[in-house]
């Protein structure tokens, strides 16, 4: 399926002149509704509503700050489109409809949740740590590694982010590990 057509307010998100050129090379139509009157485009707002709440709900639950909001959007919509939904048919979810297959949820853990990054032997030195305490936070899916932030003692959460092919976690919900290879 192809975006026929793209309906904004005018707000300011949509009105670079590269939207404007991309929108003209790939044949997607403008529509502009009037501003500050989001019952125009009641389906979009919903949307937004939707996914601020469950962002807000995500970051709350794993006692990040607002700045991460970036990585619990984009879990937020990963598992989304990963659920079935009411608009589509019975246990149909986005995933299936735009890939033809049933998706995996098998490797999802908790957004949040404690996880070891393993130091590769290259990057560690004789008696130092082989893993680093690490927030989970996204799993990618262009590649075959999930994201991390690493936890630093007596610093701030670092904006930095690992990425490694294997992580244990720590599921809030358990006290016990899990061992991880994440692949796709």
């Amino acid at each position: 399926r192809t975006i026929k057509t793209l309906r904004d307010d005018k707000g300011g998100e949509y009105m670079s002149n590269a939207m404007e050129q991309y929108l003209k090379e790939n044949g997607i139509r403008r529509e502009h509704t009037v501003r500050a009157t989001p019952q125009q485009n009641g389906m979009a707002e919903r949307a937004n509503r939707t996914m601020a709440e469950g962002v807000t709900c995500m970051l709350v639950e794993a006692k990040l700050p607002p700045s991460f909001w970036g990585e619990a959007l984009a879990t937020f919509v990963y598992v989304r489109n990963r659920l079935p939904t009411a608009s589509l048919p019975a246990d149909v979810t986005p995933y299936e409809l735009a890939y033809k297959k049933k998706p995996s949820i098998a490797h999802l853990r908790v957004f949040g949740c404690r996880a070891y990054v393993l130091v590769q032997k290259d990057q560690r030195k004789s008696l130092e740590p082989h893993s680093l305490p690490c927030i989970f936070l996204v799993t990618l899916t262009d590649t075959r590694a999930g994201g991390a932030t690493t936890l630093l003692p007596g610093r701030s959460l670092s904006r930095e982010m690992s990425y490694s092919m294997s992580m244990n976690f720590q599921d809030s919900d358990t006290s016990q590990s899990h061992h991880l290879y994440l692949h796709r």
